[in-house]
């Protein structure tokens, strides 16, 4: 009797799981997705190397759980060892997945330091205005991190599109982009003549330390997003174990 029950109470948590497995596969879906997406937007600065093969990864093991998360129920309900097996290397194998995920974020974390500091320096310096993708994402990573230039805002007045003396008519007085302004609409904020006159209209931190900050702290989500799910693969794996055993100790 204390068997059955036992045997009962496996079974019923392994569906139980295999409901909830399944649902976790949009959920992985999505947080590939998201890291991918958040981050490429501010691609060319951004080395695809730091995020491309952890976000398809994930990725991928979501879409396989989507697809192939119902067997394990299956299995469950019908007391088959077959598709209990087949579920249990599928759960080992998005195991595996997660884990790479996670220790692949967290491996470049460090990183972030050197990678992003040559690129960025590279588009500001020689890119912008000259490059139309390269000037969309400058003025959107100012913009949106509240940021001016490289390590700080008078960095500008070195770059190329400020020495090119061909385009002094076209800039007027202006003395850093548009987008280094607090309020786009204020009239004075890129009036000068080395230096904007009031600090207060602009963003004066650097772009290096802002995007390095906004790169690492998706990595924590992302890195530990994947772990909190690997860690529920470590449970439908033992689960899945108890049940298989139940299922030989049950038809002895």
């Amino acid at each position: 009797m204390t068997g059955c029950c036992s045997y009962k109470c496996v079974k019923r948590s392994v569906i139980f799981f295999n409901v909830f497995f399944w649902f976790t596969g949009p959920g992985m879906l999505s947080l590939g997705t998201w890291y991918m997406l958040n981050i490429k937007i501010y691609s060319p600065v951004v080395d695809k190397g730091l995020y491309i093969i952890p976000a398809y990864v994930v990725m991928a093991a979501g879409v396989a759980v989507t697809m192939f998360g119902i067997i394990g129920c299956l299995g469950a309900i019908n007391d088959n060892r077959c598709m209990i097996s087949f579920f249990f290397t599928f759960v080992l194998i998005a195991f595996g997945c997660e884990v790479f995920s996670t220790v692949k974020s967290f491996l470049v974390y460090d990183k972030v330091s050197s990678s992003i500091e040559m690129r960025l320096e590279y588009s500001m310096k020689y890119q912008y205005h000259y490059n139309t993708e390269h000037s969309d994402v400058i003025n959107s990573i100012q913009r949106e991190l509240n940021c001016c230039g490289l390590h700080k805002y008078s960095d500008w007045q070195y770059y190329r599109y400020y020495t090119d003396i061909s385009l002094a008519v076209a800039r007027g007085r202006e003395t850093v982009p548009v987008s280094c302004c607090r309020d786009t609409a204020g009239i004075s904020c890129n009036v000068g003549n080395k230096v904007p006159r009031d600090l207060t209209q602009i963003y004066t931190k650097g772009c290096h330390t802002a995007l390095e900050n906004w790169m690492q702290s998706n990595m924590l989500i992302f890195g530990w997003t994947c772990f909190a799910m690997s860690s529920v693969q470590i449970l439908g794996m033992v689960l899945c174990c108890c049940f298989y055993k139940a299922m030989k100790d049950t038809r002895r």
